[in-house]
């Protein structure tokens, strides 16, 4: 018999929407894109601090109180914008993880994603340039919201597949290390490949020089 090769789950991917979504469900959708895809748009003109919700009304054709019903707020909105562009760039990783042969070529291929998360998405640079001399989103990215314990547990579930002789709770410690380390690479960029080199030695020592109480017996 055959053995079959275990395959990962796909973690972060959202579920697929129903066939014939609803007029209500629609409009939703609608209402959110176009209110963040004008905040984003402000965001890179001018700063988050220059983002009014009632111009964002104006512009978009949403009325105030259907944007505070939606976000809850400017925190809120904030906290919606910097989630879709995190799961932008977490799509992308979890697609090289899924098809990936082995560990070796995934983690090299997310690493490469994420360590140029700046260049590829240019609202995630405003925010952690601090363009327009406006920091104030960056809490948002790095505190607050979930894109560190998403990727977290996507790299975690990617680990658990392909290096199953380890323990599942030193594969969270390693995949935690490797997000935070990629995290404080985006925040403080080096000005070469030197970052990403050292990202992969370090992903490849941790998976094959695990101490011993890592080793499930």
């Amino acid at each position: 018999m055959t053995k079959t090769e275990p395959t990962l789950p796909r973690t972060f991917r959202p579920a697929p929407a129903p066939a014939v979504p609803s007029l209500r469900d629609e409009f939703r959708l609608e209402v959110e894109q176009r209110a963040l895809d004008a905040a984003a748009a402000a965001v890179l003109r001018s700063g988050w601090q220059q983002v009014r919700l009632a111009d964002l009304a104006r512009e978009t054709g949403i009325s105030r109180a259907t944007l505070h019903r939606r976000f809850g707020g400017k925190d809120g909105l904030a906290a919606a914008l910097l989630t879709r562009e995190g799961e932008r760039v977490l799509l992308r990783i979890d697609g090289v993880l899924h098809d990936a042969p082995s560990w070796e070529s995934g983690l090299s291929e997310a690493l490469d994603i994420a360590l140029r998360a700046r260049d590829d998405h240019p609202l995630l640079a405003a925010v952690l340039d601090g363009r327009h001399g406006d920091t104030t989103l960056l809490p948002f990215l790095i505190a607050h919201g979930p894109i560190v314990a998403d990727a977290r547990t996507l790299l975690a579930a990617f680990l658990r597949v392909h290096r199953p002789k380890l323990t599942a709770r030193y594969l969270e410690d390693v995949a935690d290390t490797l997000v935070r380390a990629a995290m404080s690479h985006l925040v403080a960029p080096d000005a070469d490949d030197a970052a990403r080199e050292r990202l992969h030695r370090l992903a490849g020592h941790l998976l094959t020089h695990p101490p011993s109480g890592a080793i499930r017996s």
